[in-house]
């Protein structure tokens, strides 16, 4: 029997495998392009627009919306070689980066038209024993707008966990307020 993975990056390198030995590549390749084209389309983005993805993982979503012809740059920690490697290989530009309550993103020398996370996780403390207040999100929130061009928008998938403790209703309400639309754990800030 074989030893169970024992980092991430095994376990991720292990699940990658197991994708490609069921044959289920494929089927990635074009889950991850359907989810990239109802986004592009929900964010009427038009060819050459400038997208950021905090992140970013892999690069699957940029990669994809690079071949749309977005200007795409990635945000991630870089702490798991299989992706870095696939950010190399897809050719995109990442920023190596650990976002954190309270501080704000490095200077990316542009503005963006979009600012998407999926599935983030990056909205919890550093022992995950909860997700950020809403002075956390406040100053999150106000840091992308200030990497937004004027008409830019904002989609976040929030990572929720199993008992939804990292998006509790004062979140969704605190997003509420700010104008965001909210359909379970997608939050929408835009026209």
């Amino acid at each position: 029997m074989a030893d169970k993975p024992t980092t991430p990056d095994e376990k991720l390198q292990n699940e990658f495998n197991r994708w490609a030995q069921a044959g289920e590549g494929e089927k990635m390749e074009f889950h991850h392009l359907d989810i990239t084209e109802k986004t592009l389309r929900l964010m009427d983005l038009r060819p050459g627009e400038r997208v950021l993805d905090l992140g970013c993982g892999s690069g699957f979503f940029l990669f994809l919306a690079k071949q749309f012809g977005h200007a795409c740059v990635g945000l991630d920690v870089g702490d798991f070689p299989l992706s870095n490697e696939l950010i190399g290989l897809f050719g995109l530009e990442r920023v190596t980066w650990r976002i954190r309550a309270f501080q704000p993103l490095p200077d990316f020398g542009r503005k963006f038209d979009l600012i998407t996370a999926f599935s983030a996780a990056f909205n919890r403390t550093e022992d995950e024993s909860r997700g950020w207040n809403a002075e956390e999100w406040k100053f999150f929130l106000d840091d992308l707008d200030r990497h937004l061009t004027p008409d830019g928008e904002i989609l976040l998938e929030i990572n929720s966990g199993k008992d939804k403790r990292y998006f509790p209703f004062e979140i969704r309400d605190l997003f509420l307020k700010r104008g965001a639309r909210v359909e379970g754990e997608r939050v929408f800030f835009g026209s």
